[in-house]
């Protein structure tokens, strides 16, 4: 259909094209015109709905659109009482608005117009295909020197990159390729996993594709994404070993498979190197994981006084805080000033302890509306604990990245939403309140 072709390149978009920001139609950036594009296209189709096959709604459904209208006190009213420009605080948090999406994308899927498990497979491509990018561009300035080159044909493609694209040698001569949409790697890594331990059928395809979006995850050079799929993944091994025997096997095989993917790492961190026989001496990769815990280490001190001085300005305002668009007066991470990098102080002081209760009350309520889909059978178990682990791995690696406030942040944050509450079943079959 051809009100389905603009959704596709927004999916396409959003996976390959970094920030959005790489071309502009009228002063918007190309993701924001695919975005609300896609939202007509998508309403234009529920309006064409065949009234012999139509969607619904269920009364749970309210919990996304009452957050997203919630959430314009701090956009709105909160900011106005603190001396904050309107224009700011929404550009703070405009990104909320891709949760709109959720009414015309759960409608068509309950109408089996849109087939959820058609788009997961989608997205599952462009996720490799994602991770190629990010392995192309480590291959290319790393084992052949060409990373000068390479940032600088990125600046080319993408004239207006977001502060979050990082290509370059860091200390210790790794290079590093993170980019605005790297977080996608994420929920990538969990659906080829879930693919591998529950499916039979083309494992070893999906295990090769797990194996590049692997080592795309590692050569972001982000602890808080190493940290968080480990996190994710052991969760998601916990709840699903102590259910099955035959997956209890498969888990010898995986710690095997993961030993030897950590020599791989190994040998990735030595051809990695600008000095070859220092990496032989000392693994960065690993050295680098365990810095997490090191307060000493350069990122984490930096981090600390973030969240020493958001802690700060939040107390003077603790209960609805001061207001998206907000910052540390004088203290400024980055070009827009209310982008900081510990998201979890960052929001206290933005929105208070209202605020973080709402956000927090929201999450709580998807994990339980996803728990109440997993309890139909063992197939749905199944389905949970891959959830449950993306879905922790998310909000863990949000937390030390200024990614949750962006359009590929909120657009992850739909996709679970969506995957909690969409039925992939026949419509004859009853249906979760």
């Amino acid at each position: 259909m051809i009100f389905l072709f603009v959704p596709f390149l927004a999916l396409v978009e959003l996976f390959l094209g970094d920030s959005g920001a790489w071309w502009s139609l009228g002063g918007l950036h190309i993701r924001i015109v695919l975005f609300v594009a896609t939202f007509i296209s998508l309403l234009l189709l529920i309006l064409l709905d065949s009234p012999h096959k139509r969607g619904y709604w269920l009364p749970s459904d309210w919990s996304p659109g009452a957050f997203v209208i919630l959430n314009l006190l701090w956009v709105t009213i909160v900011p106005l009482l603190n001396g904050v420009p309107i224009g700011q605080s929404f550009e703070d948090a405009k990104s909320l608005l891709v949760l709109v999406l959720f009414y015309p994308c759960i409608y068509l899927l309950r109408s089996h117009r849109l087939v959820w498990r058609k788009i997961k497979a989608m997205t599952g491509v462009l996720g490799v295909l994602l991770a190629f990018v990010h392995l192309v561009i480590w291959a290319a300035g790393s084992l052949f020197g060409k990373s000068n080159n390479i940032v600088a044909s990125l600046q080319a493609i993408y004239t207006a990159p977001s502060g979050a694209t990082e290509v370059g040698i860091v200390a210790g001569g790794f290079l590093r390729v993170i980019l605005s949409n790297s977080l996608l790697l994420l929920p990538t890594f969990f659906g080829f996993l879930s693919s591998i331990l529950e499916q039979s059928d083309r494992r070893k395809l999906n295990t090769c594709y797990l194996v590049v979006v692997t080592a795309a995850i590692v050569v972001t050079y982000s602890r808080g994404f190493w940290i968080a799929v480990l996190c994710g993944a052991a969760l998601t091994i916990a709840l699903r070993a102590r259910r099955s025997g035959r997956l209890r096997r498969r888990m010898v095989l995986t710690a095997l498979a993961m030993i030897v993917l950590a020599a791989g790492v190994w040998m990735l961190d030595v051809f990695g190197s600008q000095n070859i026989s220092s990496a032989l001496s000392q693994n960065r990769i690993f050295t680098r994981l365990a810095s997490s815990a090191n307060l000493l280490d350069p990122s984490n001190k930096t981090r600390l006084e973030e969240t020493i001085r958001l802690l700060a300005t939040w107390w003077t305002r603790p209960v609805f805080g001061l207001g998206y668009g907000s910052s540390v007066p004088g203290y400024y991470r980055s070009a827009q000033v209310s982008s900081y990098e510990v998201t979890s102080a960052a929001l206290l002081m933005k929105i208070g302890l209202v605020g973080l209760g709402l956000w927090v009350a929201f999450m709580v309520g998807i994990v339980q509306r996803a728990r109440r889909k997993s309890a139909i059978d063992e197939a749905g178990r199944a389905w949970y604990a891959y959830w449950l682990g993306g879905f922790v791995a998310f909000i863990l690696a949000v937390q030390t990245n200024p990614l949750l406030f962006s359009n590929v942040g909120m657009a992850i944050l739909l996709f679970f939403i969506i995957d909690a509450m969409a039925i992939d079943r026949p419509s004859h079959s009853q249906q979760l309140p």
